[in-house]
Parts: structure tokens; sequence; C-alpha cells
């Protein structure tokens, strides 16, 4: 108790310097949740974009049964294949027809035609969270070329690459800046300790003449420094939900997600800010000790 009234002492007796800890602190924590929300964001929108990613195979109007069969038959194989529905030509012509029945031009022409120009179409339909690399391989291969009019898919794959690349590059900045404010902040609380221990010095002297022990001398600091832990991380966590609950439905509306950030965050919340804590209070320990080390010989 003790310990922690001297710590509580010496906090306001640094407010300044404490106060521009708590900032940095902030800010450090801030980066961290941001690194967590980002890595949420790219893998649901990875996700997101995975469960799209069916695709339509027009086949020529000459293929028989057996090659559209055989066809299915090997897509249905594919692990990443959930389920593969066949359109025939009357059904692909009708559906043609009526989606263009207000485009005169159209209209004639297949009227000139007198026939119907399409063949079968398959739809393939992919399981979520699976890579589609395997269907892409085997649509695309030589093997089909003669019973494959036209393929129609998004290039699903190097888009998710794609996501996953800058996501990739934007964790990694976002790294460097975490680190940056983590080297601010050893060193803020080197200086703040040292500043501590100035404003102690004759007190320290008393202590340690009456038999103090070192961690009874060095435990106030360590309480100065995780009471701006804690209040920076009340703050900071404080903030980060607002600001997520602000631009949350902005955010997920442009990437067409369906996840609710925020709860997310504050179901996970010993995940999202207590990691980041105690992470920063190991730090903070490290460079209180190595201050202590310095100018106290403990």
């Amino acid at each position: 108790m003790q310990a922690f009234l001297y710590g509580w002492q010496n906090f306001r007796r640094n407010f300044g310097l404490s106060g521009a800890v708590i900032i940095i602190l902030v800010l450090l924590f801030f980066s961290f949740s941001s690194l967590i929300s980002l890595n949420i964001i790219v893998q649901e929108t990875i996700n997101s974009i995975r469960t799209k990613a069916d695709l339509s195979l027009y086949l020529v109007p000459s293929v028989t049964d057996n090659s559209l069969n055989n066809l299915k038959t090997d897509l249905e194989d594919l692990s990443p294949v959930q389920e593969v529905t066949v359109i025939n030509a009357q059904e692909a012509f009708a559906s043609f027809k009526q989606l263009h029945q207000n485009d005169s031009d159209v209209m004639e022409s297949l009227q000139e035609i007198n026939s119907n120009p399409f063949g079968p179409t398959l739809l393939v339909k992919i399981k979520p969270n699976t890579e589609i690399a395997p269907v892409l391989e085997m649509v695309t291969s030589p093997r089909y070329n003669d019973i494959i009019q036209e393929k129609d898919f998004s290039n699903y794959q190097q888009l998710i690459d794609k996501i996953d690349f800058w996501g990739r590059k934007i964790k990694f900045l976002g790294f460097i800046v975490s680190g940056l404010f983590v080297a601010i902040v050893v060193l803020m609380i080197f200086n703040a300790i040292r500043l501590s221990i100035y404003a102690r010095l004759e007190e320290i002297k008393m202590m340690r003449l009456i038999g103090a022990t070192s961690s009874s001398i060095s435990a106030p600091f360590l309480v100065e420094i995780s009471i701006s832990v804690i209040i920076a991380t009340i703050i900071s966590g404080g903030l980060f939900l607002l600001v997520i609950s602000k631009l949350q439905p902005q955010i997920l509306n442009f990437l067409g997600l369906k996840i609710n950030l925020f709860y997310y965050l504050l179901s996970h919340s010993l995940m999202v800010f207590g990691g980041p804590l105690i992470f920063t209070l190991i730090v903070c320990w490290l460079a209180a000790r190595a201050a202590m080390k310095k100018y106290l010989n403990l």
C-alpha cells in the first residue's frame, strides 16, 4: 500500500512528464488496436470475396450430354466446389431473351438467327474460405477448350492476393510506427524515472540507511509507470471504440462486409486491449529497471 502511495505521489509530482508519456502511450495503443482491427477487416474481406467467388461456364451448343456430365463430375470432385448447377440450352436462351426483352436490336438479331445460339451453362458455386485456384486451373486447361465456349468469372485469386499483399504492407508500416512509439516511450519512461529519482534522492538515501530492500525502493517507481500505462489504456480503448463506432458503417458498407467490428472488439477486449497492455507494461518496467540500475545501482 505504501508503494502505491509513493508511486501516486511520484505520478502527481511529475504530472507534466507523466502526461506526455500518457499521450505517447495512447498513440501506441491506438496503433496496436488499429493493427488488430486491420487484420480482422482484411480477413473478413478475403472471406467475403471467397464466398462470392462463383463462376459460370458457357458451353458450345454442340456439346454432348456425355461431355457435359463428365465436366460436371470433374468439377464436383474438386474440393473447393460446393455445387454445380446445369442450365440447359433452352433455359439459357429463355433467360437471355427475358433479360434483353426491351432491347429491340438484340431481339431482332435473335429473330434473324431463328435458332437457339446458346449451349448449356454450368454454374459453379465455391465453398467459403477455400482456394479457387484448382477450379480455375481445371477450367482453363486445354482438355476442355473444345467444349467451353466462354468463362465468366473475375480473377478472384488475384484480387485476394492483392488485398492480402496491401494488408501485409500496411501492417508492416503499422509495426514500424508502433516500434517508433515504443522507442519514444522507453526514452520517456527512462527520463521520467530519472527525474523521480532526483526528486526523491534524499528520501532514498534515508531508506537505504534504515535497511530498505531494493524491491521496496523500486516498487513506487514501477507503480508510477503502471499508473500511466493503465490510464493510457483506458483513454485509448474508449477513444478507439468511439472512433470505430462512428466509422464502422462507412467502412463496412464500402467493403461490403457484415461483421459488427465494434461488438467484435468489445467481446474480444481481453485480446485487443489486454495483450497490448501487458506488452507495454513489460516494456515500461524494463525501461524503468534500466533507469534504476543506472541511477540507483539496484
